[in-house]
């Protein structure tokens, strides 16, 4: 049983997923400034229409897709960012428990910043960092810092870095912080 839910798992993974804007094209979430991911979809997508006609029959609230999750994680897992990062973003987290969501999000957030899309990063890791009881929050501020260093944002890098050895100084992210901090005073 076991092995037939894993072909059937891998024959989903093969398949492309289907976006939101392919199963709805009345709904367009804009987004002037950065958001919750949550706020975005509980307003935009919770509710679809079933059919193509103008005047919608009859509505539901969409469901968490664990076959889409699964996906999102094994191409994650697989470093094939681009494809994770679509199943992921068609996930509707707000039916998600709260570790789901918080790891998705924060998986989304490595996935930009690994494809070198540091603006999507840092969006995604402050919604990681705005999470309450996210168990993410130190290694994102972390990484927060240092995407502002790469950019040559020294002093944003300072205040995220400081924030992370204030807030989380047993964190063991917080000796790296320490040492980013002291590189940044040696180099002004």
């Amino acid at each position: 049983q076991e092995n037939q839910l894993l072909k059937n798992m891998i024959a989903d993974i093969n398949n492309p997923p289907k976006m939101a804007a392919e199963t709805q094209n009345s709904i367009i979430a804009t987004v002037d400034e950065p958001t919750n991911l949550l706020e975005v979809q509980l307003e935009s997508s919770a509710v679809v229409q079933l059919n193509d006609e103008k005047e919608p029959k009859e509505l539901k609230e969409e469901k968490f897709s664990s076959k889409d999750y699964m996906a999102g994680v094994f191409a994650y897992q697989q470093d094939n960012f681009p494809l994770a990062l679509k199943y992921f973003s068609n996930l509707h987290l707000i039916n998600a428990d709260k570790d789901v969501s918080d790891n998705v999000i924060y998986w989304m957030a490595d996935s930009y910043q690994r494809l070198g899309d540091i603006d999507n990063a840092i969006i995604y890791l402050d919604m990681v960092i705005e999470s309450k009881n996210s168990s993410h929050v130190d290694d994102a501020l972390i990484k927060k810092g240092l995407l502002h260093r790469k950019r040559g944002e020294v002093d944003l890098s300072l205040i995220v870095l400081n924030e992370l050895v204030n807030k989380y100084p047993k964190s063991e992210y917080a000796k790296l912080a320490r040492m980013e901090i002291k590189r940044a005073e040696i180099y002004q």
